[in-house]
């Protein structure tokens, strides 16, 4: 995140405009154009770039504590500088002497100003920094008024603008060793393009627009700017005799943009009386014209005669009516357009490439007028009729589809009944649900929680309890931020349970639907974290949770359509974190999709099964199984089977026959989706030997079409035992 960060020290006569750089919720960069130092204008603009190295260090180590960093092996930075820190405190703050300091002030600057005389700017300039130190003591110790402080702050800046007139003076004397940077150019506009666009000039009136690019300005100066541009322009319009329809302004970070609806091509004739020399230079004492009255009329081109009289205070003048001449838009345009945009003002303006003052520095002009391009030069930039698009457009505007963080709260509010009731939550919980979802996530606006992000939810709890809620209350407030990353801790309250996951389940359906999946390189808005957060709660605090119903009510929730096939998509985005979160566990691919082909909307169920599934497979009976589902699931795959065609007992022709049937029908109502997997094993384990007779004494494609049929059908039915269990299909020896 960049945002803006003016610095100015007055003490030492600088400043600058700039911006900050956060990270993770922390400062990490900030780069200034200084514009003045030692009270002296800068030219060249240097450009301070300044790095927060303990914040950076923290993200990189990933610590949550500057004293935490590992400053070497063996030794962390809180160990090597933390008694610094302290004693250093402690002198600064309680201890130092201020009659002391007051001396070494007065020291420091005397021997400042010797050394100036000296002509030693450096060591001059390493005593006026212990002055400055000197006094930021005093400051600390409480003991510099609002008077004093300015005293103290004109003698620092004394010093100051003295060593920096010096060493500018020593560096001339000295000829310059290290170069002088080449002022800036000062381009102007060629003649021949603004020749070029008066070629292209039609007699339709056509929108005209200007737009001023620059880098990131402050939100005000963009409000206040665009009013002020939109004044000026007016003011030219009606100066120069423009004709124009609505004049509309507009402004984001890196623009100011002003559209002039139907702006004419050409300025409107209009008769003006000009004075001309007074009369008694104009004519001799008989009469007679002189060169003066003959050079006036031959400059607007009129006849002698056309000449009126007037009195203008005490002496008589000649006047003429002129029609003024009607010039194109595109002329006026590109002659008042750079002294337009130059009146605008800021509460602080820099200077950048040229000596122009703006707010920032201007990247880009872009004036049209119509297709037309008004040519003209400002701050070194030419214009013409290219702009550039806004950065993360895509993201932005499909989060806007979501509405507000109240909209999301409001979303969890309304599903946190049904999603209780889903998780067979006691109902005593629901007055604490509706109550905590109300003020989820309310804590992200306030400054500590947008200084520092890692502090969501932890803030919602303390202000929480500050505020007299119930202590269910604001530990849901705090849970529902969990878990923060893969292996963080869960929620232990019942209702932090429900508010995480209808979060989970709310930013999942309303991004996908708003278009915001996550691509193979980038995921904006860490779905895949989310979903791995959902899985790990459904799974470990084993919440038999219907996924597919959950996200229908999520979905139901959403200020935007959201069809089908998207619930779909989520669904399988979250059933591939839910395998690698079962891979992670050391449980074979095979397994894993195994389970998830069948009960991958019940993932607590899923991960169960799957451990016990993993289990068996190393016994003697599972591998029996799987080979016994397979022969007739092979048997029946790629055969004419009719789906509603019904076993027929009398079709039987062998004891084999009915002694599988009878096996089947003992065996299928107690096989069912929800039912345990090693339960599953146990029952299957009653068609081991049924099968085994069968196969070996039964041969299933006999040419009579009945009793062949009738033998798919039994087989079908006992490969379909599994389903809603596991894919049997995937794993070794099927």
């Amino acid at each position: 995140m960049v945002s803006k960060d003016n610095w100015e020290s007055p003490v030492l006569g600088a400043w600058g405009l700039g911006w900050e750089i956060w990270m993770d919720g922390m400062e990490i960069t900030q780069f200034t154009y200084f514009q003045q130092a030692g009270s002296l204008q800068l030219s060249p603009i240097s450009v301070e770039i300044t790095y927060g190295l303990e914040r950076i260090l923290m993200l990189l180590q990933g610590v949550d504590h500057f004293k935490k960093i590992q400053y070497a092996d063996g030794i962390t930075y809180g160990e090597l500088f933390l008694e610094n820190e302290k004693e250093m405190s402690a002198y600064y703050l309680e201890h130092a002497s201020v009659h002391h300091l007051q001396k070494h002030f007065d020291f420091f600057e005397e021997e400042a100003r010797s050394l100036l005389a000296l002509g030693l700017a450096i060591p001059a300039y390493d005593q006026l920094l212990q002055t400055s130190h000197a006094f930021n003591i005093l400051d600390s110790r409480g003991f510099v008024g609002v008077t004093e402080r300015a005293r103290y702050f004109g003698r620092i800046r004394s010093l100051a603008r003295q060593c920096a007139q010096l060493w500018l003076n020593t560096r001339e004397s000295l000829g310059h060793p290290l170069g002088v940077a080449s002022d800036p150019v000062h381009v102007v506009c060629p003649k021949e393009l603004l020749d070029t666009a008066v070629k292209k000039v039609n007699d339709d009136s056509r929108l005209f627009v200007l737009e001023i690019g620059t880098e990131e300005m402050p939100p005000q100066d963009v409000v206040d700017a665009g009013q002020q541009l939109k004044d000026l322009i007016l003011r030219v319009l009606e100066k120069q005799r423009l004709s124009h329809g609505e004049v509309q302004a507009f402004g984001t970070p890196r623009r100011l943009l002003i559209c002039v609806e139907n702006l004419c091509t050409k300025q409107t004739e209009k008769e003006v009386e000009v004075r001309g020399p007074p009369v008694s230079k104009a004519f001799d004492n008989q009469g007679n014209a002189t060169k003066a009255a003959e050079g006036f009329c031959r400059r607007y081109s009129i006849p002698l005669d056309s000449l009126n009289r007037k009195i203008d205070g005490k002496t008589e003048h000649l006047y003429a009516r002129i029609m003024e001449s009607a010039r194109l838009a595109v002329e006026v345009l590109s002659e008042e357009l750079p002294s337009t945009i130059a009146k605008i003002s800021f509460p602080k303006s820099m200077r950048w490439n040229s000596q122009i003052m703006f707010s920032r520095p201007i990247r880009w002009i872009l004036a049209l007028h119509g297709d037309v391009v008004v040519p003209f030069m400002f701050a070194g930039v030419l214009s013409g009729n290219l702009s550039y698009g806004l950065r993360n457009t895509p993201s932005a505007a499909l989060m806007e589809k979501l509405g507000t963080m109240l909209d999301k709260m409001t979303r969890i509010q309304n599903m946190v009944t049904k999603l209780s009731l889903a998780l067979q939550i006691d109902e005593d919980m629901l007055q604490i649900l509706q109550v905590a979802a109300s003020l989820a996530m309310s804590d992200l606006a306030t400054a500590v929680v947008t200084e520092f992000t890692s502090l969501a939810g932890k803030m919602a709890r303390h202000y929480a309890i500050r505020d007299g809620y119930p202590e269910q209350v604001a530990e849901a407030l705090y849970e529902i931020t969990l878990p923060r990353f893969s292996g963080d801790i869960l929620p232990a309250t019942d209702a932090g349970v429900v508010l995480a996951i209808a979060d989970r389940l709310d930013s999942l359906v309303g991004l996908f639907a708003a278009g915001c999946q996550p691509s193979s390189t980038n995921d904006p808005f860490g779905l895949r974290r989310i979903s791995y957060g959902l899985v790990q709660l459904l799974v470990e605090k084993d919440k038999n949770l219907d996924l597919k119903q959950a996200l229908e009510l999520a979905a139901e929730a959403q200020p935007i359509q959201v069809d089908a096939s998207t619930i779909e998509d989520v669904l399988q985005f979250v059933t591939r974190r839910l395998e690698q979160f079962l891979v992670d566990k050391e449980i074979s691919s095979e397994v894993v999709r195994s389970i998830l082909a069948e009960r991958a909307n019940l993932p607590s169920l899923a991960a169960k099964s799957a451990n016990k599934m993993a289990s068996l497979s190393r016994g003697n009976l599972f591998p029996k199984v799987v080979e016994a589902y397979s022969r007739p699931a092979r048997i029946v795959r790629g055969k004419e089977v009719d789906p509603d065609m019904e076993v027929d007992e009398a079709a039987f022709e062998t004891n084999e026959e009915r002694a599988l049937w009878s096996a089947f029908m003992s065996v299928k109502n107690k096989i069912h989706p929800g039912i345990e997997i090693d339960d599953f094993v146990e029952i299957s384990s009653q068609l081991l030997q049924p099968l085994e007779e069968f196969f070996n004494h039964v041969f299933v494609m006999v040419e009579e079409e009945r009793i062949r049929k009738n033998r798919l059908a039994l087989l079908r039915d006992i490969a379909d035992l599994p389903r809603g269990i596991a894919d049997l299909s995937v794993l070794p020896g099927f």
